[in-house]
């Protein structure tokens, strides 16, 4: 259990970092202030080195989801390769930020938020890869599939967390949130979803979805607090279905429901 919390938090840290640096720098480019691009230039780089941090400690005590996969060693996998080249990338534009973001025009501050858009991609590649684990096979569709509903979520973290959107904004995000979402436990394996739930694991997904559909409908006070909630309990969701997804490939069978 201690390695899917492990795992929980690192997606949940995915979710934020990786969308953050997709859809902060769209809003800083539209009507940032020189203070919000000021705080944005202080906590990125800290966003970035964060979830380098919690992946490394995850790979070194819970290497078993990056070693199924093949994304471990760090050689082999072009998968690994594009995720650590988005993130050493993001890495310097967040230096860059940093230093120079009081002399950024609205256009670079788009071109920040391309390259984060595909920093994101990257690692949602790699993320779900991780998912699959030594679990049953995907079919390259299904693996591209679900590595965009990933990027869909972290970008509506990175909205719904970091800005305060418009109102039919928010309720876009929320949707498409809710969309990923079901699309993800639809094309989870079969075998790995019976796993789920004899667990009880749809609920946790069910009510991550349900929280982040509908934080934009809640007082206004409570929006940011709903949406972390959900994205924390669809991070755990996600844990679970990796270990799922493990367990089964390494037994070679339907596994009892996880502990």
């Amino acid at each position: 259990m201690a390695a899917q919390l492990l795992d929980a938090l690192a997606l949940f840290v995915a979710f934020l970092a990786g969308g953050a640096h997709a859809w902060v720098p769209v809003r800083l480019a539209a009507a940032g202030s020189g203070s919000e691009r000021a705080r944005w230039a202080r906590s990125a780089l800290p966003f970035v080195l964060t979830l380098a941090l919690v992946t490394l400690v995850r790979a070194r005590l819970h290497p078993v989801p990056f070693l199924g996969a093949g994304l471990l060693p760090l050689g082999p996998s072009p998968v690994t390769t594009a995720a650590l080249v988005g993130l050493g990338t993001l890495i310097l534009v967040d230096l860059f930020v940093a230093l120079f973001h009081a002399k950024l025009e609205p256009a670079g501050w788009r071109v920040l938020a391309a390259v984060g858009g595909l920093a994101l991609v990257a690692w949602s590649a790699f993320e779900e890869a991780a998912r699959i684990g030594s679990g049953p096979a995907v079919s390259l569709a299904d693996y591209l599939t679900a590595t965009a509903l990933r990027s869909v979520l972290a970008i509506a973290a990175g909205l719904l967390v970091f800005s305060r959107p418009s109102p039919a904004l928010a309720r876009f995000a929320g949707v498409a949130a809710a969309i990923a979402t079901a699309g993800l436990w639809l094309l989870t394996p079969t075998i790995v979803r019976s796993t789920l739930a004899a667990g009880g694991d749809p609920l946790t997904l069910a009510a991550g979805g349900v929280l982040v559909a509908t934080s934009p409908f809640v007082p206004e006070r409570f929006r940011r607090l709903a949406a972390v909630f959900g994205f924390v309990l669809l991070a755990l969701f996600l844990a679970r279905a990796g270990a799922a997804s493990d367990q089964i490939g390494l037994a070679g069978r339907v596994p009892p429901p996880l502990p």
